[in-house]
């Protein structure tokens, strides 16, 4: 008896089983059918020609993917600009025998090859485009920097033995605070030199030190051009440089010596001393110090890279980040706006294009714009609120965004009429990277605040 109980049991258990195994593939096929019709209503809006609606911003649950052209679409948004670009204009022209295609022919085209993608397709993509570019750019990263580390001592050597910069020497500069200037730059230098310090420093330290900071930001506002300069010929510029570099020192598991507050107060100040004077700006440049500032920014956005890449939750801007792009945008458009005055090549034109040629082909091939490119990405992911609420953020997109434009006018600016704007001509890849990265992301985050800028939602019976 309690076998055949037991059998019949077994038996129920099973029939049980299928009823439930058929039940969940009947809920599958209908949720395929419901995201089919979804994509399907999607592909049809996005293909319709004067319809002014707004594409969702939110990613698509499962990536899809145009047959046609191969490109892999993520949200509304990409969908809505693939179907209007040319690439995939020119693609259904082909496929209908060259004639361009009627309204409904045109969603007809597009609903056959707008399909869902392939499981892991997006890596896989992602991977086949990007991975001869990153093995590439991660050996001419190690030979850009050898090659700039080599002209950073010649010219330090040259400084040398000409001495300071006649427009630099603290002797020729006139400024009624050197006094003031100079104690603040001993107060600075006492605090830096203590390197027993591991950990956070404490109170008192962190409050000499930002108190300094204020000083100095009060006195280089406004005319204080000569002030700037005068902290520069003591050598303040390398003296906020090795301040900032505690940055290098810290891990996701131990912070740096100091606050994030006081290092975007030092990046602050460094933007000022050399935002007056192109001079300054064109030292860095010249100098190690460049070479240090972008490691420095390296290393920070290197500490973030599970906050960047993760999409599970909301991500928020760095403000250290922000600060140091701000400071490296600030020298780029301070030497833009010397040298784009220029109307005939000189030797130290020509001398500054080859330099800033490498020092571009550097932040492309460490990845520094590939991992920007991913914070505002996945922070446009993040938007769920107007973005006025959100200051510190703001101010640290505009910051990425600034840095991005300096870094494209300096492409742009022809000394040599070497910089082309032709992509064969890009010998620092940006211009692929811009590609390869849809412009940086800038794009999808502009449409993730249009869409939360806490704008009163459309109905339906509003004009477009």
């Amino acid at each position: 008896m309690d076998a055949l109980y037991a059998q019949k049991n077994e038996e129920l258990q099973k029939k049980i089983q299928q009823k439930h195994d058929e039940s969940a593939r009947r809920h599958e096929e209908s949720l395929a059918q419901i995201r089919q019709k979804a994509l399907e209503l999607s592909v049809r809006k996005s293909s319709t020609v004067g319809n002014d609606d707004a594409p969702v911003c939110e990613p698509y649950d499962t990536c899809k993917m145009c047959q046609l052209c191969q490109v892999m679409i993520k949200s509304e948004v990409f969908l809505f600009g693939h179907l209007r670009g040319k690439r995939h204009n020119a693609a259904i022209c082909e496929q209908n025998g060259g004639k361009v295609p009627t309204n409904e022919e045109l969603e007809n085209f597009n609903v056959k090859y707008i399909v869902e993608a392939p499981v892991d397709a997006d890596k896989k993509s992602i991977q086949s485009c990007d991975n001869e570019r990153l093995k590439a750019a991660r050996k001419r990263s190690k030979k850009l920097k050898q090659r700039l580390a080599a002209k950073a001592v010649q010219f330090e050597q040259n400084v040398g033995q000409k001495g300071s910069q006649p427009a630099l020497s603290s002797k020729s500069i006139q400024s009624v605070n050197k006094n003031k200037i100079s104690k603040i730059f001993k107060d600075l230098s006492t605090l830096s030199a203590d390197t027993q310090i591991t950990g956070h420093w404490p109170s008192n330290m962190t409050h000499s030190l930002e108190r300094n900071l204020n000083e100095l930001e009060k006195l280089f506002r406004g005319k204080g051009v000569t002030d700037s300069l005068y902290f520069h010929s003591l050598n303040g510029t390398q003296l906020l440089t090795k301040m900032l570099s505690r940055i290098t020192n810290g891990t996701k598991e131990r912070p740096t010596s100091l606050t994030d507050r006081s290092n975007a107060k030092l990046a602050a100040v460094y933007e000022l001393v050399c935002s007056q004077h192109w001079d300054v700006s064109d030292y860095v440049l010249q100098s190690n110090l460049m070479m240090e500032l972008l490691d420095i920014l390296c290393h920070r956005i290197n500490l973030l890279d599970t906050t960047l890449i993760s999409t599970t939750g909301p991500t928020t801007c760095d403000t250290v980040v922000g600060a140091l792009c701000q400071l490296l945008s600030t020298i780029f458009d301070t030497l833009y706006a010397h040298y784009s005055r220029l109307v005939d090549p000189t030797d130290d034109c020509l001398a500054f294009n080859h330099l800033i040629q490498d020092v571009i082909s550097y932040i492309v091939s460490v990845g520094m714009i590939d991992k920007l490119s991913l914070m505002m990405v996945n922070t446009r992911n993040s938007i769920r609120e107007p973005i006025d609420d959100c200051p510190e953020m703001t101010q640290c997109w505009r910051s990425i965004i600034s840095l991005f434009s300096s870094v494209s006018k300096l492409m742009a600016l022809k000394v040599e009429n070497r910089f082309g704007s032709k992509l064969a001509e890009d010998e620092t890849q940006l211009m692929l990277t811009f590609q390869m990265t849809h412009i940086c992301g800038v794009v999808s985050l502009i449409y993730g605040v249009l869409l939360h800028s806490g704008a009163p939602v459309r109905s339906d019976g509003d004009a477009p």
